[in-house]
């Protein structure tokens, strides 16, 4: 979970933990209509 890794559309390193988070929450915002694209976080592990 503290392993880091690069997000390609932010550009920024988080670790897998933060990913997640982030996930969620985009999620959230998709289903509360407030976002309309819920693009996920893709690793290449």
């Amino acid at each position: 979970m503290w392993e880091e890794d690069h997000d390609p559309l932010s550009g920024k390193t988080m670790n897998i933990r933060r990913h997640i988070e982030m996930q969620v929450e985009k999620l959230r915002e998709v289903l509360a209509g407030t976002r309309t694209l819920y693009e996920p976080y893709r690793t290449e592990w």
